[in-house]
């Protein structure tokens, strides 16, 4: 069985007009794709070189600075409304007490 592709004399062998151009286009669509691939890095390291730039030539006065946070107590929605007890310790409320100033004594009998 003898392959018919390949000439016996010393001629190269044949190819194909549509193997040709095929191989053509495969190469035109890598390359292509091989330059757009190195386009859009050589993008990105433009855009990262001057965002570098950027930061190493930005004034430190122009950062602002977030306002110091204000010691609030901490409220306890379910310990104002009496349903768990408050984690802060009670404070006394003043209340009247039964002193001889406020007791009122009967008039004197005779």
């Amino acid at each position: 069985m003898a392959i018919a592709d390949t000439p016996s004399s010393g001629e190269p062998p044949r190819t194909t007009p549509g193997r040709r151009s095929q191989a053509l286009y495969r190469l035109q669509v890598g390359g292509i794709g091989l330059g757009f691939i190195l386009l859009v890095i050589g993008i990105a390291n433009a855009v990262i070189d001057r965002a570098q730039e950027v930061e190493q030539t930005a004034v430190p006065e122009a950062k602002i600075d977030p306002p110091a946070p204000t010691e609030t107590p901490a409220s306890d929605p379910l310990a104002e409304i009496g349903v768990v007890p408050s984690p802060e310790p009670a404070t006394p409320t003043p209340t009247t007490s039964a002193t001889a100033d406020n007791v009122s004594t009967p008039p004197p009998s005779e």
